[in-house]
C-alpha cells in the first residue's frame, strides 16, 4: 500500500504473505526481467507477467462457478420435470432430450470461458474505462501525501517547512519510483480487469448458455416441440399412452 503495508487488495497472490509483502514481490520480478528500457522506466512485458500471475487463479474459480450453475440447472429441471410430469416413463424420455441441450450447453460454455480467460491473460493489457486513470491518479495522490505527512506535514497546520526534508520525501530512487509505478498501474487495471471478466462470464457463459432460449433450462418449449419428426412425437404419445393405462 501506499502507506508501506502489505497490500491484500489483489486477491489470490503467489507467494506467502508471512514473508513477503507484494512490493518485495515486484522488486524481484522488476530486477529479473530488465531489459534495455531506461532506468526507473516500466516494461510493459513485466506488467502482462505480474498479471498473468496475478489472474492465474480466474479459469480456475469460474470452472467452478459453471460447475454449481450445471448443478443448480439440473436440479432445477428434475424438479420442475417431476411436478409437472408424474408418468415415469415419458418424463424419463424428455429427460434424455433435455440432457442433449445439457451436454452441449457444458461443451460450449467451457470453449466459451477459455476464450474470455485467454482475451484477458494472453494480450496486451488494454483498457478505455476510466476508473482505471481514476483509480491510478488517486493512488499516486496517495502515495505523495503519504510521503508528506511522515515528514510532519498535515492539512489545516501552521509550520515551519524544511524544503530539504520535503524533497527528501519527494525523492524515490529509480528502483522505488519503478516498484511503485508496477503496483500502482497494476492495483488500477486488476481492479477494471476483474470486473470485466465476472460480468463477461455472467452473460456470456451463465445467461447466454445456460439460462438463453437454446440452454438446458429453456430449451424444451412448444417451438422446440413444434421442430420435432412425427416418428419423435409419436414415441412420446406412445409413452404417454402406455403410462396412461397402466393407470
Amino acid at each position: 500500500m501506499v502507506d508501506g503495508t502489505v497490500d491484500t487488495s489483489f486477491g489470490c497472490v503467489p507467494f506467502d504473505l508471512k514473508d513477503k509483502n507484494i512490493d518485495d514481490w515486484i522488486l524481484n520480478q522488476y530486477r529479473q526481467s530488465r531489459g534495455a528500457e531506461l532506468p526507473s522506466t516500466v516494461n510493459p512485458v513485466v506488467l502482462e507477467s505480474l498479471f498473468r500471475q496475478q489472474s492465474a487463479s480466474w479459469g480456475p474459480l469460474a470452472e467452478q462457478h459453471v460447475v454449481k450453475v450445471e448443478e443448480i440447472v439440473l436440479n432445477f429441471n428434475q424438479a420442475l420435470l417431476e411436478s409437472l410430469v408424474p408418468e415415469d416413463v415419458l418424463r424419463a424420455k424428455i429427460e434424455a432430450r433435455n440432457l442433449t441441450f445439457y451436454n452441449a450447453a457444458h461443451d460450449a460454455a467451457i470453449m466459451q470461458l477459455r476464450q474470455i480467460i485467454a482475451d484477458e491473460r494472453s494480450g496486451i493489457l488494454q483498457t478505455i474505462n476510466h476508473y482505471f486513470a481514476d483509480t491510478l491518479a488517486k493512488t499516486r495522490e496517495e502515495r505523495v501525501l503519504n510521503r508528506l505527512k511522515e515528514v510532519g506535514l498535515e492539512d489545516g497546520q501552521y509550520q515551519t517547512i524544511d524544503l530539504a526534508a520535503i524533497t527528501r520525501a519527494a525523492h524515490l530512487s529509480n528502483e522505488d519510483q519503478a516498484v511503485n509505478d508496477i503496483h500502482d498501474i497494476l492495483k488500477a487495471y486488476y481492479k477494471v480487469a476483474l470486473k470485466r471478466y465476472m460480468d463477461n462470464v455472467v452473460l456470456q457463459v451463465i445467461e447466454r448458455i445456460y439460462l438463453g432460449p437454446n440452454g438446458p433450462v429453456r430449451a424444451i418449449s412448444p417451438e422446440y416441440v413444434g421442430t420435432l419428426s412425427d416418428t419423435d412425437l409419436a414415441d412420446i404419445a406412445v409413452s404417454a399412452a402406455f403410462n396412461a393405462r397402466s393407470w
